[in-house]
């Protein structure tokens, strides 16, 4: 009981650090994501809604932002792995994480015109300290992405699913193969569903994305390969997005040119079309760090404390 109890605590302490980088992490890598898809150079702090392409005509950007999104992403994808993981620890630092990443991406779901308004608060500058300053205009696209809500009902999921009192016995190594194949082809496609619909439809469509890929990394009765083989392919096919997106930029630009009167729309079908690698890396290598862990033992009963 009493270390249960230590176990439960330190999750608390850890919760907010977590909550912290899970946000804005990748936030930023989205951000950093946006100006490798423009031309030009995306000044710091751009404002979607007012942003001129004029004003920053000929500064043609040539640093290698891809580069920088992608490590932002995969720094998220260590956190949440590990929270993920944590569940079989104690499930309370995935849910104190995943819940109100969860509310926030449900909520601009549900109403669109509020997504602005979550990712300005608290403001994005407020992370400024630890170089993740400036973080709304990411934000806000993957909260229209529906990227936070898969997220955070992964992390809540798992955490739910970690709450079982009693011990498991996990399935062997090889079980796990089928599962995870199964398991990838369903959120696949939930998550692939939900882009079209968008609203209530689409948001349950989400959760439910969220929610297999949860279980796939915290079930107790799951091998690690279950979690392996599911998030392997995605996070492999989000790196190559990210860093060779030559074709897909050539598509955007031919579909969706930018040019002195492009409006938001145009920049967020830009995003639409361009920006999957970030969630894919995000969710990919985050199933991939979750069935690592070291925590993660050999089949058999599976104490619970």
């Amino acid at each position: 009981m009493e270390e249960a109890l230590v176990r439960h605590l330190v999750a608390v302490a850890l919760a907010l650090p977590a909550l912290v980088l899970a946000w804005y992490a990748p936030a930023r890598g989205q951000l950093n994501l946006y100006r490798k898809m423009t031309p030009q150079a995306l000044p710091s702090g751009a404002d979607i809604e007012h942003f001129d392409v004029g004003s920053v005509a000929g500064q043609i950007s040539t640093h290698p932002w891809e580069w920088d999104a992608l490590f932002m992403f995969l720094v998220a994808a260590v956190v949440v792995g590990l929270v993920l993981a944590a569940g079989r620890l104690s499930p309370v630092l995935g849910l104190l994480v995943g819940l109100p990443i969860a509310g926030a991406g449900l909520t601009a779901q549900l109403f669109p015109d509020t997504s602005r308004a979550i990712a300005e608060y608290p403001p994005a500058n407020g992370a400024g300290e630890m170089g993740l300053g400036d973080s709304d205009l990411g934000a806000r696209l993957l909260l229209d992405g529906g990227v936070y809500l898969l997220l955070g009902a992964a992390l809540t999921a798992g955490a739910l699913t970690a709450l079982r009192a009693r011990p498991v016995r996990t399935l062997r190594w090889w079980a796990g193969i089928p599962v995870g194949l199964v398991g990838l082809v369903v959120a696949w496609g939930l998550f692939l569903g939900a882009v079209p619909l968008g609203d209530v439809a689409g948001a349950l469509l989400l959760t439910a994305a969220g929610v297999v890929l949860g279980y796939l990394a915290s079930s107790r009765r799951l091998p690690r390969t279950a979690a392996l083989v599911a998030g392997l392919p995605i996070l492999m096919l989000g790196v190559r997005e990210i860093l060779h997106m030559t074709g897909e930029l050539w598509l955007a630009d031919l579909l969706f040119p930018l040019d002195l009167t492009s409006s938001s729309t145009t920049l967020l079908l830009r995003d639409a079309l361009l920006g999957g690698g970030g969630g894919f890396t995000l969710m990919g290598g985050a199933l991939v760090v979750a069935a690592l862990a070291p925590w993660r033992r050999a089949p058999g009963l599976r104490p619970v404390g």
